[in-house]
């Protein structure tokens, strides 16, 4: 025997007779098996009871074999007889597979069947006697003196008039709709003064305020295609927020759509000639504050992302500027402890640019190549090394021998020497006892080179530099003398060392002017 369960049934009887008291109904079921809607044939046996439990059972069994049913759904027309005599009665059914000869397996609860089958009831009379419910009064003609259990007043309305709770009953009122709103097609509009949500006193044509912790206004808009806005201003304040919670946020835009399409939290965009089209400012003299934050989740993700896209000029696509004797203009850190991370990733596809270009103007600047705590006061000072420099790419590689019995010693070089380098010079020291007979015996041969006519058992410390020769330098080479481009010319990478002017600096950036944080919006 198959399990099963009975799920939803909806009642649709229909007289199938002229007789109250001898009749057919139709019966339509929904019927379920192992909690799904059931397909196939099945065995239903029919019992009419007294009562939803227990009870007296009514006639004898009606039995309807191999009916089909479809996606759930069974249809039967059943006739117990003479049974309809105004006492309630309650439908039992069983059920088992098409064509077995196995137990009927009930289902349950009974279900109620009306004291008359509704079609037959409406096919002989109307109803008749007292009303009840929210009606008062006899049919056919009862009146309605409650809606929900609560009194309507007898008052006739007027026109225009609506149905209003008054406290006491429903009763007719003006609507105030018409006071106040307007149509027009099917929008509505207001323009009779400001409107306030959550305040008595609008500052502007709406003003909506609340004191708690929710939403003053919350705009979204969930359709997953098309150009939509959460909310959209235009105006002198095309959007004006403002918050003045610990941790609230005056605008707060979000963009959850998960697409390979780009996508907004926030977009700015100005069109003046020294606009912005984002401003942030934070005005607080302390604490870790952010002008302008900026995170991404995504494994490939960005969290501040500036392009200029001008194909000529002078162009940025990110400045920062920090004037704090303590500050950093730009501060990067990949705080992963696993994976291939970068602190700061800067990249230039052009022959003329820089992937990396550094400025300072003190010898404590960022001219050192390397800048550590002095290990002799930590606490107190740095220690700077400063990076080689020359007309020409160098490398450089270092090491010490220990002469054999014959005075001579390989210096090795590392296996891709001769790979990225031409044109070596060495460079050799020797230490322990004087050695005018020391000299190179043989050249870079093998990544190595053969040091003799030294003093048997002493150490020599030797250097080779060699030009780059890597597949870099082999494809765009070096440039020793650089002219500048056309947009530089007449300007300067140190201006004040020339007696000219800042605004001649080639990368001089006139800093925006601080802006004055826009008063709230005035009563107009």
């Amino acid at each position: 025997m198959r399990a099963m369960r009975y799920g939803l049934m909806l009642l649709l009887l229909a007289c199938c007779s002229r007789s109250l008291f001898a009749q057919s109904f139709t019966y339509q079921g929904f019927l379920k098996e192992n909690g799904v809607p059931a397909n196939g044939t099945f065995d239903f046996r029919f019992r009419l009871w007294t009562s939803v439990s227990g009870g007296t059972q009514v006639e004898t069994d009606l039995f309807v074999n191999n009916l089909r049913v479809q996606n759930g759904l069974f249809t039967t027309e059943l006739n117990f007889g003479s049974v309809w005599d105004g006492s309630d009665r309650y439908l039992e059914i069983g059920v088992r597979p098409g064509s077995s000869t196995g137990d009927y397996q009930g289902l349950s609860p009974r279900v109620r069947i009306a004291r008359a089958p509704y079609a037959a009831r409406a096919d002989a009379a109307p109803p008749v006697g007292l009303a009840g419910g929210d009606l008062s009064g006899n049919y056919p003609n009862p009146t309605v003196a409650k809606i929900q259990g609560r009194a309507v007043a007898s008052t006739a309305p007027s026109a225009g008039q609506v149905l209003k709770w008054n406290g006491s009953a429903w009763s007719p009122a003006a609507d105030l709709r018409d006071q106040f709103w307007q149509a027009s097609g099917s929008n509505i509009l207001y323009n009779a003064g400001n409107v306030g949500i959550g305040t008595s006193n609008p500052l502007s044509s709406l003003h909506v305020e609340t004191a708690t912790g929710d939403t003053a206004i919350f705009g979204i808009a969930t359709a997953t295609s098309g150009l939509t806005y959460g909310m959209y201003g235009a105006g002198a304040y095309g959007m004006y927020g403002k918050s003045d919670r610990a941790y609230g946020k005056g605008v707060y835009g979000e963009a959850t759509a998960v697409t390979s399409l780009s996508t907004y939290g926030v977009h700015g965009k100005s069109a003046g000639y020294n606009g912005y089209g984002v401003y942030g400012e934070a005005t607080a003299a302390s604490g870790a504050t952010y002008g302008v934050y900026g995170k991404s989740d995504s494994s490939t993700g960005t969290g501040v992302y500036g392009t200029a896209t001008a194909t000529s000029g002078n162009t940025i696509g990110g400045h920062f500027v920090s004037q704090s004797t303590a500050g950093i203009g730009v501060h990067g850190a990949a705080n992963a402890t696993s994976g291939i991370t970068y602190g700061g990733w800067f990249g230039n596809l052009s022959t003329e640019g820089a992937g990396v270009y550094g400025y300072a103007f003190a010898t404590s600047g960022t001219t050192a190549g390397v800048q550590i705590d002095h290990p002799l006061s930590p606490e107190n000072a740095y220690l700077n090394h400063y990076s080689a420099e020359g007309p020409e790419p160098y490398n450089i590689y270092r090491g010490t021998v220990v002469l054999d019995v014959k005075g001579e010693a390989w210096g090795r070089l590392p296996d891709y020497f001769e790979a990225i380098n031409r044109d070596p010079s060495y460079h050799l020291t020797p230490i322990g006892a004087p050695m005018p007979n020391l000299h190179v015996a043989v050249e870079v041969q093998g990544n190595r080179f053969k040091i003799a006519g030294g003093v048997p058992g002493k150490k020599v410390s030797w250097e080779v530099k060699a030009t780059r020769n890597d597949r870099w330098v082999q494809e765009y080479g070096y440039q020793t003398e650089q002219p500048k481009p056309a947009e530089y010319r007449g300007k300067y990478l140190n201006p004040e060392l020339y007696g000219q002017p800042k605004e001649l600096g080639i990368h001089y950036r006139p800093e925006p002017e601080r802006e004055v944080t826009p008063p709230a919006p005035e009563k107009r």
